[in-house]
């Protein structure tokens, strides 16, 4: 997978991405950073009583992957996914993104763990290197390695990328460049 969402058309939601079904809420290709450049962009204009979230399939049969995407939330206050990871029966196994508390985080049994602090409307590349067979990820900011095996939250087979803004939370992210690929083995 990679999707860039530059060749769809601005104002439209993106296919091949299922939807919560929310008034308050809605994903559609914008053009941010601009018009030849474009993003998925998820709004959520208040507190509700269900977080709204896009989904996609992640590929089947990968026992090491690279999960990359480009990430904006506009405001510090508001949890934003990016991304989070489900198993099969939609159980959260990986959950990464921008805490409503102004940090980068991710979720540590129930505690959102705080990696750093991040800035309202600024580009942030994060890549989750994933071993599906030890069930641990390694999350990259920036291209920078800012923390290794970290446990998956429960043990199953991923099933989904999901992206979005939790329940109780307003806000404006964007999101690009989404991929997922195979990482080849080292041969030594």
């Amino acid at each position: 997978m990679n999707e860039t969402f530059d060749s769809l058309a601005t104002g439209e939601r993106p296919a091949g991405w299922s939807y919560t079904q929310l008034e308050e809420a809605f994903a559609i290709v914008a053009e941010v950073p601009d018009s030849t450049r474009k993003s998925m962009q998820i709004s959520k204009a208040a507190a509700t009583d269900v977080s709204f979230y896009a989904r996609t399939p992640f590929p089947s049969g990968l026992e090491k992957a690279s999960v990359s995407v480009r990430v904006m939330a506009m405001q510090t206050n508001a949890l934003v996914y990016a991304p989070s990871l489900l198993g099969g029966n939609g159980q959260a196994l990986v959950q990464f993104g921008f805490n409503s508390n102004g940090y980068i985080s991710y979720l540590e049994g129930t505690r959102w763990i705080p990696l750093q602090r991040y800035e309202a409307g600024r580009w942030y590349d994060f890549t989750l290197a994933l071993d599906t067979v030890a069930q641990t990820y390694d999350i990259s900011i920036d291209g920078v390695l800012t923390k290794a095996r970290i446990g998956f939250q429960t043990s199953a087979v991923i099933a989904q990328l999901q992206i979005g803004i939790f329940r109780t939370d307003a806000g404006t992210a964007y999101y690009d460049s989404i991929g997922i690929s195979p990482i080849a083995p080292c041969n030594n």
